[in-house]
């Protein structure tokens, strides 16, 4: 069985919407650095 890098059977948006998440909270947590300062 050939391992994929991307499983087909999950839907990519679900790991797009982690990756937004993720991104989102570092951007809000520098903010909040910024705003602290």
């Amino acid at each position: 069985a050939t391992s994929s890098p991307l499983p087909d059977r999950r839907p990519s948006s679900i790991s797009l919407i982690y990756w937004l998440t993720d991104k989102f909270d570092m951007i809000r947590k520098r903010h909040t650095r910024d705003e602290i300062k």
